[in-house]
Parts: C-alpha cells; sequence; structure tokens
C-alpha cells in the first residue's frame, strides 16, 4: 500500500459518512479500504474496527456427515418434502426449486448459472415466504427486500454470495437501475468481469453466483432471457407452517448435511468436461434460456432415478405457463378497459391517459406498479394491446387539440370472444380504490 495512515483515516472517515450523502461510496472505494484495513490495521489508534465486515448468511451444515448418506433421490425427496411444508406451490415448481437449491450448494462448478423469477401479479402469493425458504437451504446467501442498487452492488462485489432479492421491482425502479441490473445479469456468467471505473482506473470483479428476485411485474429482458419463471398464485389458507419455524424443524440440519455430503462426493464429477444434456423438452426456449438451464439439468442426470425426466417435464411445463401468464395479462387488461368504458357511460373513445388513470386506481391489480415498481405507461398499453391487435390513434377533439387514445368498437370483437363464456372467477370486476376514476373522458363527438 502507498497510502500513508492519515489518508487511511481520512478515506475511512469519508467511507463512513456515505450513507447520508448523496453519492454513497463506490466499489472501488470498498475495494480500496479493504486493502488498506489488511495493511493499516494493526497500527490503527485504539478502539477503531474495521469497517468492512462479512456480510450475514444463514450457517452452513457441518462438513462431516451423520451415518450413511442416502441416495441422491432420496435426498431430493426429503428436500421437496420440507419445502412443502412452509411453501404452496405447485409440484413443477417445488421440483425446480429443490434443483435450484442444490445447485447454490455446487454453483462454482459450472460456467453458467440460472436467476430464479419469483413473480406474481397479485400481492400476498408467498413471494417472500419463498426467499426465506430458499435462505434458510442455501449457503452464504444474502437477502434484502428493495435495497438501493448501490447497496446491492456494494454488498455482494467482494463475496460470492446467493443473492435473494426481494421486491426487486422497487429496487429497479430507482436511478441506479440500469447499473444494478447490468451488475445481476453480469453475475450469471463465471468467465463475464463486472468492470467499475473510479480513481480514474477500471477494476474488475467476478461476482458470479445464483441470483433469485422476487416481485411484481416483468423483469429486464437481460434479466428475463436467463431466468426460469416461478409464478405464485393466491392460496387459500391451509396448514403449512409459517417460516420463521423452519431452522427448528428436526430433520432441518440433517438435511443441510446431506446436500453438502452429496456435493463434497461428486463436485470433481459437476467440474468435469462432459456431453450437453439432452434438451429436446425446452427446445422452444431461446439459447440464452437453455444455456443458463444446463446446470440443473446435468444435476438431474446425475442425481437419477425419476428426476430426469420429472426436472425437464417440470422446466418446460413452468416456461409454457409463463407464455400463458402474459395471454391471461392482456385478456384482464382487456376486461378492465371493458369496465372502464362502462364507468364512463360506454363512450365511443377514451384517451390514454384516462384509461391508464383507471387501470392505476384498481384494486388488486398490478397496473399501478407494472413497470418495475411504476404505474402502466401509454407505451406499455400499445404493447400489451398489440397482440390482439388493438392500436391507439390521435383525434382532434376541441379544446384539448389532439389527443391520443382507443376507440370502443376495436374492443368489441375481442370483448365479444373473450367475455362471453368466461368463467366468473377470471371477469370478477375490481372496483377502483377511490370510487369511479377521474379524469376527462375523451368522447367522439
Amino acid at each position: 500500500m502507498n497510502r500513508s495512515r492519515e489518508e487511511y483515516l481520512k478515506m475511512r472517515s469519508s467511507f463512513a459518512d456515505a450513507p447520508a450523502m448523496d453519492a454513497p461510496a463506490t466499489p472501488a472505494d470498498l475495494h480500496l479500504l479493504q486493502q488498506a484495513e489488511k495493511a493499516f490495521g494493526a497500527h490503527l489508534p485504539q478502539g477503531y474496527q474495521p469497517l468492512v465486515q462479512p456480510a450475514e448468511t444463514v450457517a452452513a451444515a457441518p462438513q462431516t456427515v451423520d451415518g450413511p448418506l442416502p441416495q441422491a433421490p432420496e435426498i431430493m425427496d426429503k428436500l421437496t418434502a420440507f419445502m412443502r411444508r412452509f411453501l404452496v406451490c405447485s409440484q413443477d415448481q417445488l421440483t425446480v426449486l429443490a434443483l435450484w437449491v442444490l445447485h447454490t450448494w455446487c454453483y462454482k462448478a459450472f460456467h453458467v448459472t440460472p436467476c430464479l423469477n419469483v413473480y406474481s401479479s397479485e400481492r400476498r402469493t408467498g413471494k417472500t415466504t419463498c426467499l426465506h425458504l430458499l435462505r434458510c437451504l442455501c449457503p452464504d446467501d444474502w437477502y434484502a427486500a428493495a435495497p438501493t442498487p448501490v447497496a446491492t452492488i456494494q454488498k455482494t462485489l467482494l463475496r460470492q454470495l446467493v443473492v435473494l432479492l426481494d421486491d426487486r421491482h422497487l429496487t429497479f425502479s430507482s436511478s441506479g437501475r440500469r447499473q444494478v441490473v447490468n451488475f445481476l445479469a453480469c453475475g450469471l456468467v463465471n468467465d463475464a468481469l463486472y468492470s467499475h471505473y473510479s480513481y480514474r482506473t477500471v477494476s474488475n470483479y467476478n461476482v458470479f453466483s445464483p441470483r433469485a428476485l422476487a416481485g411484481q411485474g416483468p423483469l429486464p429482458s437481460a434479466l428475463a432471457d436467463r431466468s426460469i419463471p416461478i409464478c405464485l398464485r393466491p392460496a387459500k389458507p391451509s396448514s403449512v407452517k409459517r417460516i420463521r419455524f423452519a431452522q427448528h424443524e428436526p430433520d432441518y440440519h440433517q438435511l443441510l448435511q446431506w446436500l453438502q455430503g452429496w456435493v463434497n462426493e461428486n463436485f470433481n464429477v459437476l467440474s468435469a468436461v462432459h456431453p450437453e444434456s439432452s434438451r429436446d423438452e425446452l427446445a422452444q426456449l431461446n439459447t440464452h434460456q437453455q444455456n443458463h438451464l444446463e446446470p440443473l439439468l446435468m444435476l438431474a442426470d446425475l442425481l437419477g432415478g425419476q428426476w430426469p425426466e420429472q426436472a425437464r417435464s417440470a422446466l418446460g411445463r413452468l416456461f409454457r405457463d409463463s407464455g400463458n401468464d402474459k395471454t391471461n395479462q392482456a385478456i384482464q387488461l382487456l376486461y378492465d378497459i371493458r369496465e372502464a368504458f362502462r364507468g364512463s357511460v360506454n363512450p365511443e373513445r377514451l384517451s390514454t391517459s384516462y384509461l391508464i388513470q383507471f387501470l392505476c386506481e384498481l384494486k388488486n391489480r398490478s397496473w399501478a406498479e407494472w413497470n418495475e415498481g411504476k404505474p402502466l405507461n401509454g407505451r406499455t398499453l400499445a404493447l400489451l394491446l398489440e397482440r390482439f391487435p388493438i392500436f391507439p390513434d390521435k383525434q382532434r377533439t376541441g379544446e384539448l387539440g389532439s389527443v391520443r387514445g382507443y376507440a370502443r368498437d376495436r374492443f368489441l370483437p375481442f370483448w365479444q370472444e373473450y367475455f362471453e363464456d368466461l368463467p366468473e372467477a377470471v371477469c370478477s370486476a375490481s372496483e377502483p380504490e377511490h370510487g369511479t376514476a377521474t379524469g376527462t373522458a375523451d368522447v367522439k363527438q
């Protein structure tokens, strides 16, 4: 280190004040501070403690395994049974979640890692419970709810941790969205270094580690193409246990021992170069999706038993259902727009601004947080309706001038097609939170 002790103390003081400043300490600052603490730690005044502390993680299982190690399929069956006690989800989702948990114990044996996209279009579906369950089962994790982009990068830059990010739509809605999205996407490939410029130098970091992101609305494309969709739906009250008691289950520590024991025995096999796993069942996916699923398929093949076939079938159905979810969201939008026209006494035309205001005031809908924590906008509305196809147009409306909006007759054929015999549960109307949406209805004369 070329820095003097006084320079270090000055840098340390600036770093300690960073959370209260508009410009927090950069990753390069954090790296320099860690190096400085190693160099000057023994010569600092009494009472000084290092600022760079290891991240808090759930304790990993002991290195030794008590008793003989069960067969791999039995371990995974025990894992899925354990997860079912705390989480309401489908069998396909349990299968993929269990494989992903096993992957977090040995991800360094692979070139890529898949991201988990735990999402729903509604609240209170178990997204946070899912992440807390993963936290109990994954080693060396970092969990945070809606952290700032800077905090996300600083916490996981110098240590390879399993990132469990809750309310990610709020994180992505802040000013550092592009930076944190690039950071998270870069960490999904082992040899992709994250570069950061500071103090006229570029520092490269290997931030490779699994990520699980939970929230509402769609993911940015850089992450969506490398993610496995886990769409959770509202569940009726059931007999699942509360997640905070998971670590007190009698078989919890033994299960972690089995996972680590199996990884210790098979890590060299996983690290060896071998032919690609069969992807015939996943041929409909794009190249990025297939590449990032490879670690889970390799694990399933090595586990044996029913897991190779079960894993491929589960992944295929999850991606297919994810496509259906997008269609269902567009159909829900059609229904909500019909309610907007009905609430305005069925005018021939409504402006885009009025429709957006009406949609964002509906209860039990995600339109108010659709764009990564921000409300639905005119461009996104047009993209959702494009599949029918329904397009906006402009029309002069007296004092308002030229206003972009949608004509009612464009929707009529699709309302008749989708809602004539649609089940009542799908068509359930949702009233605006503050009564009828306010705003100017642009009526064509």
